[in-house]
């Protein structure tokens, strides 16, 4: 493949040539046949490429918005004599890294780390390591694509805030799902007795029906869903708005996993993530942070609407833009005097006249302000 300096030689030696003919100038012939003389012996360099094995491991598969992350490209020569130095290496995929590539000794390999961009959230794809050869005065090149793939999930920022309040359960015993941890008040369900259990917890009566020994299991009941929904329109954001809005979301669906808290991410854009208590009764939001990862405004969808499909009252939290007073009526309709919802808003505007018929409205101008502003809440 002909470098840009390849095609204007190659292009060079083809209009000189045509020149010293037409004008009969054999100098310009013989300027021409230089040209094409000097592409042609350039062909010998890209004859054969190196014999690698390359591996790509990234240092973490997730990462927190400017957090530094590393990908570790291991290569191993197959060949039986020292590789060249190559200084056109990169990372293909959707970000293009370039690094240099030392000598490797005779079936070696050597480990090469290389940072990785982490300034805008996102899910990217590192790999695969494609090798560049040029010869000496880069007239041609060939490349080859080595190793696989990863994908980086970069993560919007998050910040330490309270968990929002929630409703109380519907049932007052709770709901027992099937990783409820054991150890509460709520009887679950009768099981086999398994040695070095507690010898209170055996219920007599039904083990002398089954001929073995029977326990009580009591778990600690869920608790109810933290529903939150993410205002994705175009208008309601200027400047930095909506990322702000998306690490807000973020930061608040941590805090409801750390109390052990369920957590269900709603987008105005029909988009929805869940997480749910999984064995051992940890809540893993791993899945709401990477919906987070690659939510982008658009100006198809209603937040009104999106509130009135997640159960209106049941919704925990809605983070959004500037609200107009149309949209705070709008918002008060869908809720259906959602007591406890908390309404966060990425504005330097004051609330809007007009009647809410939900619970706090928190106009904030950015995650930071969110995050001081909200915990003096939470605690009084």
């Amino acid at each position: 493949m002909l470098t840009r300096t390849g095609v204007m030689l190659a292009a060079s030696a083809a209009l000189w040539t045509a020149l010293g003919i037409a004008t009969k100038y054999p100098e310009l012939v013989s300027a021409g046949a230089v040209c094409a003389l000097m592409v042609v012996a350039a062909l010998p360099w890209l004859r054969r490429l190196p014999h690698f094995d390359v591996e790509l491991r990234l240092s973490a598969p997730y990462v927190m918005l400017g957090n530094p992350a590393q990908a570790v490209v291991t290569v191993r020569n197959r060949a039986g004599r020292r590789s060249p130095s190559i200084g056109t290496v990169a990372l293909a995929g959707d970000h293009e890294i370039p690094f240099a590539l030392p000598s490797v000794d005779p079936l070696g390999s050597r480990d090469i780390s290389v940072s990785l961009p982490t300034d805008r959230r996102g899910a990217y794809v590192i790999g695969p390591t494609r090798i560049v050869r040029t010869d000496p005065l880069r007239l041609l090149l060939r490349q080859a694509d080595y190793g696989g793939r990863g994908v980086l999930h970069v993560y919007p920022r998050m910040v330490a805030v309270s968990a929002l309040a929630t409703l109380p359960s519907d049932d007052e015993d709770g709901d027992a799902s099937a990783f409820a941890p054991r150890g509460g008040v709520t009887f679950k369900e009768l099981r086999p007795y398994v040695p070095g259990e507690d010898w209170r917890l055996i219920h007599w009566k039904s083990s002398a029906r089954q001929g073995e020994l029977m326990v009580r299991q009591n778990v600690v009941f869920d608790r109810p869903p933290h529903v939150i929904v993410l205002d994705v329109g175009v208008e309601p954001y200027a400047g930095d708005g909506f990322e702000d809005a998306v690490s807000v979301v973020a930061s608040l669906c941590v805090a409801a996993a750390r109390q052990g808290f369920p957590v269900e991410v709603r987008t105005s854009g029909g988009h929805r993530a869940a997480a749910a208590r999984g064995r051992g009764g940890a809540v893993d939001v791993a899945g709401v942070l990477r919906l987070l990862c690659g939510v982008r405004q658009s100006s198809a969808g209603d937040l009104s609407a999106t509130v009135a499909a997640a159960r209106g009252a049941a919704v925990t939290g809605i983070v959004t833009g500037q609200l107009s007073a149309r949209d705070l009526h709008g918002l008060s309709m869908a809720l259906k005097g959602g007591r406890l919802t908390t309404v966060v808003c990425l504005t330097d505007l004051p609330e809007p006249s007009g009647k809410r018929l939900f619970g706090a409205y928190v106009p904030v101008r950015s995650v930071d302000e969110f995050a001081a502003h909200w915990n003096v809440l939470a605690r009084a």
